[in-house]
């Protein structure tokens, strides 16, 4: 059996999924909640001074597996997450607790200070969502007032997010938590001609599946240029998804928006399901396949038509490799899978979408 167990700056975490900080994260019994099901650590909702007022309603299904939100931060003053919520969280089980603060830098140096002392294992710190700000004396005042890990948090908002999460490593942190969720976004209900999210224009923030490949794509450009540890935060909904965010470069997997559509309990699914994804594929622990992606890359002459495989025996004649190709290069015939060479551009969508793995590389 794999061995699911990793280390976020340091701290072991028994599994490499975790509770980003979001609705489930409300309060303590949350968080006890998502580390019974099997979250190997928990993320508070992003705390500060005062109790935010959400604009009602502020979360709407915009597919299967994505959100579009429009929710602030606690609904819990700070007073109460550190006097009650972070012990009681504590007490109650969970192992490795990070604490999310904002607010203006003073505020949030202040109050890293005091999730620490109420037991935090980690902290987290968000930039703004347009606009990062000041965010290297950001991180520089908070490095100088704790001894805890430190994890920014960064987004895909700004033009030059995996320049700026460097930046804050250079200024302190430990690592990097990469992406929040992408906006503002906006959704309108046909039948009032109004949007289905409350608050300053009805706008919202896009998060889970429809993000994963921008999630990627910022998590891989960091680990690039920087060895300190990423939690890679936006998309996961499948064990797959998992071991291609490791293999990008992360060292663990937040989730958010798929236990909110689909319980807690889909912590437990996934790390059955990634332990015996990892044994199909040959890897022992999470090490392994951690920055794979970054000696791995494909080589554009790698690709051409004839370097296409089709196995009968897997296929369906489902015809939708068929159906796809926007260059009328792939037909089928009987029971062969005929490639037009002179029209073939190579570009993938055949086999990305073959349900049976009948076609590949």
């Amino acid at each position: 059996m794999a061995n699911l167990t990793t280390k976020l700056c340091g701290v072991e975490l028994e599994s490499p999924f975790i509770l980003g900080s979001g609705p489930l994260s409300y309060s303590a019994e949350g968080l006890i909640e998502a580390a019974k099901a099997g979250a190997g650590a928990v993320v508070t909702k992003t705390i500060q001074k005062e109790a935010a007022v959400n604009p009602v309603p502020h979360m709407w299904r915009a597919g299967q597996n994505t959100l579009i939100n429009s929710e602030l931060w606690a609904h819990y003053d700070a007073e109460r997450w550190i006097q009650e919520e972070i012990p009681k969280a504590k007490a109650g089980g969970v192992k490795v607790l990070i604490a999310n603060v904002g607010g203006p830098t003073d505020e949030a140096v202040a109050l890293a200070k005091r999730a620490q002392c109420a037991g935090a294992d980690i902290l987290e710190v968000g930039c703004g969502y347009l606009d990062p700000g000041d965010f290297y004396t950001r991180v520089q005042a908070i490095r100088q007032e704790v001894s805890i890990p430190l994890l920014i948090k960064v987004n895909a908002n700004w033009n030059n997010t995996p320049q700026i999460a460097l930046q804050c490593i250079e200024a302190g942190a430990n690592g990097i938590t990469a992406i929040d969720s992408i906006g503002p976004a906006l959704r309108i209900n046909i039948r009032t001609g109004q949007s289905f999210l409350g608050g300053d224009n009805g706008y919202g923030w896009i998060s889970g599946e429809a993000i994963l490949p921008f999630t990627m794509r910022i998590v891989h450009d960091i680990a690039k240029h920087a060895q300190q540890d990423i939690v890679g935060l936006g998309g996961i909904t499948r064990a797959s998804d998992a071991i291609e965010m490791l293999m990008a470069g992360a060292t663990a997997c937040g989730i958010c928006t798929a236990p909110i559509l689909h319980g807690l309990q889909i912590f437990t699914k996934l790390n059955r399901e990634l332990s015996n994804l990892m044994d199909s594929l040959g890897y022992a622990s999470i090490q392994e396949i951690s920055r794979k992606s970054l000696i791995a890359a494909i080589q554009p002459e790698s690709y051409s038509p004839n370097k296409f495989k089709f196995d009968a025996e897997k296929c369906s004649y489902c015809r939708l490799c068929e159906t796809v190709c926007c260059y009328n290069a792939r037909t089928i015939v009987g029971k062969e899978n005929i490639v037009d060479v002179a029209r073939c551009r190579a570009c993938g969508l055949c086999f990305s979408v073959c349900p049976k793995g009948a076609l590949y590389i």
